[in-house]
Parts: C-alpha cells; structure tokens; sequence
C-alpha cells in the first residue's frame, strides 16, 4: 500500500512547557497520511487551549480526569484510523522524517 494511514497518540498531562515544541515537530513531519490524536488528560495548566488555538488540524480528545498514560493510550486508540500507530509522549522531538522511515522500514516486511 502506498503511504498508508499512520497515527500519532500524544497523551498529556500539563503539558504546558512542552506541548508546542512537541506538536511542532509532528506537525513538521514529511509523512503525507498522517493523522494526530492529542489526549489531555485532565490539564488544569493551559494545555488544551494551546491544542485548540495553535494546532487545530489536530484532533483534541478531553478527560475531565487523569487516566494515566497508558489508559490514556489506550482511549486515544479509539480514535485512531492508521495502519501504524505513534505512542507520543509531550517530551519526545522527532525528527522530519521519523514516521516516513518508520513506515518505509515497516512496509518492506509483512
């Protein structure tokens, strides 16, 4: 399959120091198919509207409470249409073309 759907799932909590510069480089990415996930789960510190105002191309899924990671993983699955699924976490920077390879490498092998 050519470029086949790929997800992002970025689960935070108060991810306010972090968030731009780790939405940035995913927004940075050369993969063409590319859907994003962001779970909040449950920011008091502004994360959500930084989602919202400054990344609108992404999909922002709610929880009124923490769920931890990886439950949070686990809802943002719920939302995911991609062959190949990203667990992000707010911290990670990735490189451009870190998905493309990802899939290119993926794709070779069924």
């Amino acid at each position: 399959m050519l470029n086949p759907p790929a997800t992002v799932n970025l689960v935070v909590l108060n991810g306010l120091k972090y968030i731009r510069r780790c939405l940035k480089t995913v927004q940075e990415q050369t993969y063409p198919t590319l859907e994003v996930n962001v779970f909040d789960n449950g920011s008091t510190d502004g994360t959500r509207e930084i989602v919202r105002r400054e990344f609108p191309q992404f999909n922002l899924i709610e929880s009124a409470k923490n769920l931890g990671p990886w439950p949070g993983q686990e809802k943002a699955m719920e939302f995911s249409h991609g062959k190949y699924i990203v667990a992000l976490s707010v911290d990670v920077l990735m490189e451009p073309t870190a998905i493309e390879n990802a899939v290119a490498v993926l794709e070779k092998d069924e």
